[in-house]
């Protein structure tokens, strides 16, 4: 009887000490619990992982300046947890939270972002924090189209060298420049510069809003040329001018008119006051032409003296 007591004692002893070692490996291995804000226990195995991403859009120029569509995404094996995160983003428009909205436009900086689950059920994977630069845009212009091209003209020797023009061909004129061998800037169209014989090469820069139609670079050669000698250079002929003959006419003969009568009964001796050639020089000719006159005036003198006798005589005798 107390043999079987004791074995009976010793077989419940056995089973409690088995049952104790498997309560307590059940304790050891059950995974831990989680509290949350409504008071409900959601075992840790249950945990959502979410990755967040931020990508940023196109950047678009409106109200003077610059914005760029920039989105957050909150996902958890590829959906959506839009309003399980918080996201607190700082930078140049200050600090803004959001969680339900995803998407926001910024103005070009530099971003910080810090993000946290706020759902229970949800943990953040990754990075919960970082930096973003939001880079700015130029408002868009309408593209001008430009054309381009080099024109060499004709060798000449100059200044004891060869030289080519070369033309620039710019349309619409300002649209751009031509840069020759590197260093020569033409810079509107018909703009000529000389260069050497040799290989040239030409390439072209624009700035907005031109845009290049057609070739933006190319080459050309020029020749040399010889220099001129002047033996090879003909003077023209200078033409012969004739004058047309000039008919001669001889000067017309002035004659004195004659001397009036001083009365009627009074004779005038005429003197002709043109003289025949005497061959005597201008001064003699005046000498002999004054001994005429004072020989007419003296026989005119005697003249009247003789009239003057004459009447007087008649009246002595009646």
């Amino acid at each position: 009887m107390n043999t079987n007591v004791k074995d009976l004692r010793q077989r419940v002893g056995f089973v409690m000490i088995a049952a104790a070692v498997l309560l307590a490996s059940f304790v050891i291995m059950a995974p831990p619990v989680q509290a949350t804000d409504q008071g409900d226990v959601i075992e840790s195995t249950d945990l959502k992982p979410v990755v967040v991403k931020i990508v940023q859009g196109s950047c678009d120029y409106r109200n003077g300046g610059s914005e760029t569509n920039v989105t957050f995404s909150f996902r958890h094996d590829g959906v959506n947890t839009s309003g399980k995160v918080e996201m607190t983003i700082d930078g140049p428009t200050g600090t803004i939270v959001m969680s339900e909205k995803t998407e926001i436009e910024l103005p070009p900086g530099t971003y910080t972002w810090t993000a946290k689950s706020i759902d229970a059920a949800y943990e953040l994977e990754g990075p919960d924090s970082g930096e973003f630069v939001v880079e700015g845009c130029a408002p868009e212009v309408e593209i001008v189209e430009v054309t381009v091209n080099v024109l060499p003209a004709d060798c000449v020797w100059s200044d004891k060298q060869s030289l080519t023009g070369v033309t620039a061909s710019i349309s619409p004129d300002g649209g751009a420049i031509i840069v020759v061998d590197g260093t020569i800037n033409l810079t509107f169209d018909g703009q000529t510069v000389n260069v050497g014989p040799g290989s040239h090469t030409w390439t072209v820069v624009v700035a907005e809003p031109y845009k290049v139609v057609g070739d933006a670079e190319g080459a050309f050669t020029t020749d040399a040329c010889e220099p001129v000698v002047l033996s090879d250079v003909k003077t023209p002929e200078t033409p012969v001018v004739t004058t047309p003959d000039v008919p001669v006419v001889n000067p017309p003969v002035v004659k004195t008119p004659e001397t009036p009568s001083v009365a009627s009964d009074t004779k005038v001796l005429g003197i002709q006051t043109t003289l025949p050639a005497t061959g005597f020089d201008d001064g003699q000719t005046a000498v002999l032409a004054l001994a005429l006159i004072l020989a007419g005036a003296g026989i005119l003198l005697a003249f009247r003296k003789d009239d003057e006798t004459a009447l007087l005589s008649g009246a002595g005798g009646s």
